[in-house]
C-alpha cells in the first residue's frame, strides 16, 4: 500500500519516523554491545585481546564497508524489504554465534553476519527520512540519529544484565531475538507514490523547471555501467570531498577504538564490570542529546556543517587524550562517558548534510558509499590497532592517546576542508557546467 503526498512532513511521515527511529535504537544497541561483550568472550572463548578485538571491529567496519551493498539491495528491493532481510540477517549471525566457540566463528557470526544486517537498518533509516520530510528533514534526521544515542545507552546494562544471567551463549541468543523487532518496525515503511517522491526531491533541491531536461540526460548516462564506473573515481577528484573522507576515516578510527576498550580500560582501573557497563549508560545520554542537537543546529542557515563537525571533533579529541589523568575512579569515568558522549556523537548526524555540500547533485549516490566507506576503514581497524599498542606498550593509556590523537587530527583536516572549498567548488563547475549548483553552506 502506497502513501498519499499529503503525508510529506506530517500524518504518515510521523509513523515513519518513528519506525526510523526504532531501527536506528537496535542498530545502536548492536553496534555498542561488542565492547561489554568482548569481556565475557576473554573469560569463556580467548583470552586475547588483540584476536577478540576482530569480533567488535567486524561489526562496526561491516555497518559501514557494506554500504554501497546495502545501497544497492535496498534500490532494487525497497525499504521494506531492506529492513526485513536485515532483521532477519541480524537474527541468523547473533543465532548461528551462540553456538560459536571460536574468535574466528564470532568473527564471521556476531561480527560479519550480525553487522551486515545492521548495515541495511541503518541504510534503510537514511533513505526514508528523506523520502517522507522535506522542509524538516535536518532535524527528522537528527531524531532518528538520536536512536543510536539510545541504543548506546540501553546496550552497556542490557549486555551486562545479560550476561549475569544466561552467560555469552544465551546473551547472543536474546540479543538477536531483541534485534529481530526491526522486523516489526520495517513492515511501516510503506512507500511514497514514485512521482510523489520525486516531488520531494526536487522541491528539497530547489530545482527549476528548466533544468528537467539535463537531469534527465544525466539519469540516462548513469544507467550506463561503464559512466558509473567513471563517476565512482570521478567522485575523489574534489579535493575538498577527499579530505573530508580521511577525515572521517580518523573520527571512526578514535571512536571505535575508545567505545571498544572502555568496559576492559576500565576495570583495569578498579570498577567492577556492571560499573564499567554503566559508563555507555552515561555515554548514551550526551549522545541522544548531542545527535538531537546537532540535527537542530544543522537546520539553521547561519551555522556551517564543517565548524559544527570540527568542534564536535576536536573537543572529543581533547577528551579522550586527557582521559588517562583522571580514570582512576568510577565517578571520574562517568564524568568521561558523559563527555565523549555529549561530543563524539552528533558527527553522525553531519555526515549527510556535509556530503551533500562537497559534491554535485549526481554524484551523491556515489559520495555517500565512499564517504561510508571510509567511515568503515577507520571502524574496523580502531579496535585491533588499539590491542596491538596495548600488547607492544603494556600501557592501557596509550589505547586512549592514539584515540585522541586520531580525532585531533580528524578536527584538523575537517577544518582544512573549508579552505579548499572554494577551489573543489571551481573544479566541480568546470567537469559539470550544465548543471545547476545548489545554494549551499559550509
Amino acid at each position: 500500500m502506497e502513501v498519499s503526498r499529503s503525508n510529506i512532513d506530517r500524518g504518515y511521515a510521523w509513523v515513519i519516523l518513528a519506525a526510523a527511529f526504532t531501527l536506528q535504537l537496535m542498530a545502536g544497541i548492536l553496534v555498542y554491545s561488542p565492547g561489554v561483550m568482548n569481556i565475557a568472550v576473554l573469560e569463556e572463548i580467548e583470552n586475547d585481546l588483540t584476536k577478540t578485538s576482530w569480533i567488535g571491529s567486524a561489526n562496526f567496519g561491516a555497518c559501514t564497508l557494506l554500504g554501497p551493498v546495502a545501497g544497492l539491495i535496498q534500490a532494487k528491493a525497497g525499504s521494506r524489504v531492506a529492513a526485513m532481510l536485515g532483521a532477519a540477517l541480524t537474527l541468523t549471525g547473533m543465532t548461528v554465534a551462540s553456538f560459536c566457540k571460536t574468535t574466528f566463528g564470532l568473527v564471521l557470526t556476531y561480527g560479519l553476519v550480525s553487522g551486515f544486517g545492521v548495515c541495511l537498518a541503518c541504510n534503510v533509516v537514511g533513505v526514508v527520512t528523506g523520502k517522507y520530510f522535506s522542509k524538516r528533514h535536518e532535524t527528522a534526521f537528527g531524531v532518528c540519529i538520536a536512536g543510536g544515542g539510545l541504543g548506546l545507552f540501553v546496550a552497556g546494562p542490557l549486555v551486562r544484565y545479560l550476561l549475569s544471567q544466561y552467560n555469552l551463549s544465551g546473551t547472543l541468543l536474546i540479543l538477536g531475538a531483541i534485534e529481530f523487532h526491526m522486523c516489526v518496525a520495517g513492515v511501516t515503511l510503506r512507500p511514497l507514490r514514485k512521482e510523489q517522491a520525486q516531488g520531494v526531491t526536487e522541491s528539497r533541491n530547489d530545482q527549476r523547471e528548466d533544468t528537467a531536461t539535463d537531469r534527465g540526460y544525466i539519469d540516462r548516462l548513469l544507467e550506463s555501467n561503464v559512466c558509473k564506473v567513471f563517476m565512482s573515481f570521478r567522485v575523489l577528484k574534489h579535493i575538498g570531498f577527499l579530505i573530508y573522507n580521511v577525515s572521517i576515516m580518523l573520527w571512526a578510527l578514535g571512536e571505535a577504538a575508545a567505545v571498544f576498550h572502555l568496559p576492559y580500560y576500565a576495570q583495569q582501573k578498579g570498577s567492577s564490570p556492571d560499573q564499567a557497563a554503566t559508563l555507555f549508560t552515561a555515554m548514551g545520554v550526551g549522545s541522544v542529546f548531542s545527535r538531537l542537537a546537532a540535527g537542530i543546529m544543522a537546520s539553521d542557515s547561519k551555522i556551517p556543517y564543517l565548524t559544527l563537525h570540527t568542534g564536535f571533533t576536536g573537543i572529543s579529541g581533547i577528551v579522550l587524550l586527557l582521559f588517562p589523568l583522571y580514570s582512576h575512579t568510577y565517578t571520574t569515568q562517568l564524568v568521561f562517558g558523559s563527555l565523549f558522549g555529549t561530543y563524539s556523537q552528533g558527527m553522525n548526524t553531519l555526515v549527510g548534510p556535509i556530503v551533500l555540500t562537497l559534491v554535485a547533485l549526481e554524484e551523491i549516490p556515489v559520495a555517500y558509499g565512499f564517504a561510508f566507506f571510509f567511515q568503515g576503514i577507520g571502524y574496523i581497524l580502531g579496535p585491533p590497532a588499539a590491542s596491538w599498542i596495548y600488547k607492544l606498550s603494556g600501557v592501557y593509556d596509550f589505547t586512549y592517546v592514539f584515540a585522541g590523537s586520531s580525532m585531533v587530527l580528524s578536527s584538523m583536516l575537517a577544518a582544512a576542508v573549508g579552505v579548499v572549498r572554494r577551489k573543489d567548488l571551481q573544479r566541480m563547475d568546470a567537469l559539470t557546467p550544465d548543471v545547476q549548483q545548489r545554494d549551499v553552506k559550509y
